[in-house]
């Protein structure tokens, strides 16, 4: 989504061409960065994050319940 870099794992070349082309280009830098927050505000907001932790613990708790029956 543009916002970010995809390197193969243990590409170590590929992830030093990578920053390589963020130092050389910082405007392109920002922009990745800018969205990259946006997205993370979007997808990892606090109350979003609250909602899905009271969910885990709830089905946690009923299957819980359900073998203990």
């Amino acid at each position: 989504d543009d916002c970010g870099i995809l390197v193969p794992i243990g590409d170590v070349a590929g992830l030093a061409a990578a920053m390589d082309r963020l130092v050389d280009h910082p405007d392109e830098a920002a922009d990745i960065g800018a969205r990259g927050r946006i997205r993370m505000i979007e997808r990892f907001d606090l109350a979003r994050l609250l909602t899905l932790h009271d969910k885990l613990y709830r089905d946690l708790l009923e299957e819980r319940a359900g073998r203990s029956a």
